[in-house]
């Protein structure tokens, strides 16, 4: 239930504010790549298709989910959701294109083409890095957060259970006013503490993200 190493709540890093770099750094692979072809294609009509598949993949890479991230993703599904936003984009930019008449669909589809072979390489390097930069700050524990519960009963229980199917926070421990054959141990491999005047004074306490008084809670 612990990371590989414990991180305070200042150091933690909010899911949102990753989730925003990777977009800042999927823009400057698209603007990169979007005057990288101009230089190449400069001359034919093709400016305005690669242009509006620039702005669509944008929304189609949300649409596709390919900033989530999730604890329990793997890599594979991953590129295969920025890959299938890069081409939903491409495909409907292709279809608008092919309407053209013969010689202007000639002169568009290749450059076209050309773009989406490029971003779709650009991205999936760059989501690469992204991924492991994540897992990494994951397994530190810069990005889940940790739980102190109060009170060790069986909404106690059912809330470990839950973390531990989902991983998607760490149970540092728990604290419970009961003593002697009352109290338990451990719950589901989570110690318990100590009682609840003694969670102040634990240096767990300032690397909890919050307490959970006796009942489960909802987390964004």
């Amino acid at each position: 239930m612990r990371p590989d190493r414990l991180a305070s709540a200042r150091s933690r890093l909010g899911g949102g504010a990753l989730a925003r770099l990777v977009q800042a750094t999927d823009v400057g692979v698209l603007a990169t790549v979007f005057y990288a072809g101009r230089l190449t294609h400069a001359a034919d009509g093709s400016t305005g298709f690669v242009l509006a598949a620039t702005f669509l993949v944008v929304a189609t890479l949300g649409t596709f989910e390919a900033y989530k991230f999730g604890a329990r993703e793997h890599l594979f599904p991953h590129l295969y959701r920025v890959i299938g936003g890069v081409g939903a984009a491409a495909l409907l930019v292709l279809t608008v294109a092919s309407l053209g008449a013969p010689a202007a669909k000639a002169a568009n589809i290749p450059p076209i083409v050309d773009w989406c072979l490029s971003i779709a390489a650009g991205l999936s390097l760059t989501h690469l890095g992204w991924f492991t930069y994540i897992r990494r700050l994951r397994k530190q524990g810069a990005l889940t957060p940790n739980l102190i519960i109060v009170g060790a009963t069986p909404a106690a229980e059912r809330l470990i259970g839950a973390a531990l199917g989902s991983r998607d926070v760490n149970i540092l421990g728990v604290f419970d006013d009961r003593g002697g054959a009352r109290r338990p141990q451990h719950l589901y491999g989570v110690p318990v503490l100590g009682r609840t005047a003694d969670v102040k004074t634990r240096s767990l306490m300032h690397r909890a993200s919050r307490s959970s008084p006796r009942k489960p809670l909802t987390w964004a």
